[in-house]
């Protein structure tokens, strides 16, 4: 087995043994989604960025002729990221962050493929020939994936807000010019209202919640959500005891995140020390989903909650895995190198599993008496 496969399979198996990713799977919300799109539109510009090499590297002597190279031609995995981020965005807004990095990652992807290939000026021939095609690809496929997802809602009369546009005149639509409003369709005006709305009401969601907790905390797993908790007595629910409790809460795995702390830090490192370009989409990848709320909490301080990292647990475990990759070391490394680092990253998915099976309970709502249940929370008041 290579070490590209034993990472990418310990990221598998740390994801599927992830508490936070667990409770969302079994759960009703639009953040789990959210992260299944996303990934998907990672793994598309991951394979342009293969695809984009390999066309370069076919290419070779038209970049040494000219100082910015040729052009690479048509790059259908942008149009498929396109296609997934619009999905991304549509069921969830905070996806745009995404978009925005991913396209960022797809260009300077592009200009590494061109300074390897042996163009002069990489950039230039970045701008000239990649930045309009990679906006052109994703951007509008982007939109136009997004507007579809909306079509339900379109092609009927009954949905909220639907007749808004018929009722009100084109001046009453608010960022929208009055002459402009005036030759938009009533069901666009209706749409877009339904969007300043519901952006305000996101914006402005203040309330306090028991559960509520800053970004600062999520990957140090600070405040959990509780989901569900309820208190037996003896005979009650399969109760044997005088007092039992179960629970459904939004606990990731503690080993996995308190060690993607370490990983994080490790991600840094290869990217600033080797250039290396995988930590660096993974970096990006967790900022983009990570350090826009930051902003939300800090100037407006809006209701946010530790679930909502779930979109980008799956970059999390990649950073985690990569860590232990290289904690194992090369194939050809010395023999007292690989056992050593066998051994610490055998004992690290080994802690994984344990947790995890520790925490199961709480993360399926078994019944458990009292003290089972705080001992398993390891009596850490937060979480409760």
């Amino acid at each position: 087995m290579t070490r590209s496969t034993l990472v990418g399979t310990l990221a598998g198996l740390l994801l599927a043994i992830d508490g936070l990713h667990l409770v969302m799977s079994r759960t009703a919300l639009l953040d789990l989604p959210l992260s299944f799109f996303l990934l998907a539109a990672f793994g598309a510009i991951v394979m342009d960025r293969e695809t984009g090499r390999r066309r370069a590297a076919a290419r070779l002597e038209g970049f040494y002729e000219s100082g910015t190279g040729p052009g690479l031609g048509f790059r259908p995995w942008r149009v498929v990221a396109g296609v997934l981020l619009g999905c991304a965005l549509g069921t969830k807004w905070n996806a745009v962050f995404f978009v925005v990095a991913f396209c960022l990652l797809s260009v300077f992807w592009d200009v590494g493929a061109r300074r390897v290939a042996g163009a002069r000026s990489p950039w230039l021939g970045m701008l000239r020939h990649d930045a309009v095609p990679a906006f052109l690809s994703i951007v509008p496929t982007v939109v136009v994936t997004y507007v579809l997802t909306w079509s339900g809602w379109l092609a009927t009369s009954g949905g909220y807000h639907r007749q808004w546009g018929a009722e009100n005149p084109p001046g009453s639509l608010r960022f929208l010019p009055d002459w402009m409003a005036g030759v938009v369709p009533d069901s666009i005006r209706s749409l877009w209202h339904y969007h300043v709305e519901a952006f305000n009401f996101h914006s402005d969601l203040t309330s306090s919640h028991p559960y509520e907790s800053h970004p600062a905390g999520w990957i140090v797993l600070a405040r959990p959500v509780s989901f569900y908790y309820e208190e037996y007595t003896k005979g009650e629910l399969g109760c044997e005891v005088d007092r039992c409790a179960r629970e459904v809460i939004g606990l990731g795995n503690p080993v996995i995140w308190w060690g993607a702390v370490l990983a994080l830090i490790t991600m840094v490192w290869l990217l600033i020390s080797k250039r290396d370009w995988r930590a660096g989409a993974v970096l990006t990848a967790i900022a983009a989903g990570w350090l826009p709320w930051f902003w939300y909490a800090d100037h407006n301080g809006r209701t946010m909650f530790s679930f909502y990292a779930v979109a980008f647990v799956p970059f999390l475990v990649m950073a985690v895995a990569m860590t232990l990759g290289y904690i194992l070391g090369k194939p050809d490394a010395p023999v007292f190198r690989r056992s050593a680092g066998a051994t610490v990253v055998g004992a690290y998915v080994l802690l994984v599993v344990l947790a995890a099976a520790s925490l199961y309970p709480l993360w399926v709502g078994d019944v458990l008496p009292y003290d089972d249940w705080w001992d398993r929370l390891l009596r850490i008041r937060s979480w409760v």
